[in-house]
């Protein structure tokens, strides 16, 4: 399915003689069915808070899609949010978990013969369905 959105954070640029202009320091794609594509902060933005602010927003727009279309009845809710996050890709692991995220199947083995192996992550928890901010 299609990008439903793409989010980002952009800093003021303090190199001398270009003011005005904005780098883009962090990034989130959305997809229409409710993926997360990539999230990616530049390393030197790291550790302040722009990658769950990201994926706050994220949520947040796809919790109002989401009750707006069954508010008109024009469809029945998604199932939240999912993403895919490499095993050992520890940084995104504890942002995803500290908002809620958990992974869909934690007890299936690796068996892919991938050394870093994609395991699907989902919000909201099975059973639940709540925005965390």
């Amino acid at each position: 399915s299609g990008i439903r959105c793409c989010l980002g954070v952009e800093v003021q640029n303090q190199r001398e003689g270009r003011e005005g202009d904005k780098n883009l320091v962090a990034c989130l794609v959305r997809y229409s069915n409710g993926a997360l594509g990539v999230l990616h902060v530049d390393e030197a933005y790291r550790r302040r808070g722009f990658g769950a602010a990201l994926l706050r927003e994220a949520m947040q727009q796809l919790s109002q899609q989401q009750q707006l279309a069954h508010q008109e009845a024009q469809s029945s809710p998604q199932s939240g949010c999912f993403a895919f996050i490499l095993d050992g890709n520890h940084a995104s692991e504890a942002l995803f978990s500290k908002l809620g995220w958990v992974k869909e199947n934690p007890n299936a083995k690796r068996g892919t013969g991938r050394r870093r192996a994609p395991r699907k992550w989902v919000y909201p928890p099975p059973n639940s369905f709540r925005v965390r901010t």
